[in-house]
């Protein structure tokens, strides 16, 4: 218990692939993506703010900071494009916004270490528990309510590395295999580094 000021344990971490396994799909874009991923978000801040609320006023900076970030990643989410193809302009929105705003939307949840201690070192003892307890919960997952889970299998590599290459034998006959991996390390030879931006996936 004497403790309780300066641990965050971690004893549950959740994680979900829902809207980011794409692989071999045409109903999901990057644009869904980034915004079910900005929506992992804003749950995690609505989780925290009401976490927080009944512990004002203690917690009167830490609720403010949330508030200022919910209201940034609303502003995010409704900037997303949405339809099948979302032309330069939408994008070129979106990409002012996510960027413009992110310092309000809090990029880490590390940035509220600091106001987290400072509320708990200052709360009555009936305080500190919920304020441990929330600051954990945000240390656990970060800024979404859940980790994001890839999944990688050897087919989805070999789909990436054929479509890349050019090479149009299936990987499911054993004698190509080899093949595959020796145009792969002939490609790897030759990458370059590049700038990527939100035009990249236009």
């Amino acid at each position: 218990p004497h403790e309780l000021s300066v641990l965050s344990p971690r004893p549950v971490i959740l994680t979900t692939w829902v809207g980011y396994d794409t692989d071999g799909r045409t109903d999901i874009g990057w644009w869904d993506t980034i915004r079910l991923r900005l929506r992992m978000k804003r749950l995690q801040l609505e989780r925290l703010r009401d976490q927080i609320t009944p512990l004002r006023p203690v917690a009167d900076g830490l609720h403010e900071r949330v508030a200022r970030a919910l209201d940034a990643v609303t502003d995010q989410i409704e900037a997303c494009p949405v339809g099948a193809a979302p032309g330069p302009d939408s994008v070129a929105a979106f990409a002012a916004v996510l960027i413009g705003r992110r310092e309000d939307a809090i990029m880490g949840a590390s940035e509220l270490a600091s106001s987290f201690q400072e509320a708990i070192d200052t709360a009555p003892p009936d305080d500190r528990m919920a304020l441990a307890v929330a600051r954990a919960g945000l240390m656990a997952h970060g800024m979404a309510a859940a980790h994001t889970h890839v999944r990688l299998n050897s087919t989805q590599i070999h789909n990436v590395a054929r479509q890349r290459l050019g090479i149009d034998d299936s990987p499911e006959i054993p004698s190509q295999r080899r093949a595959l991996l020796s145009r792969i390390n002939e490609a790897l030879d030759h990458v370059q580094p590049g700038h990527i931006a939100f035009g990249s996936l236009l």
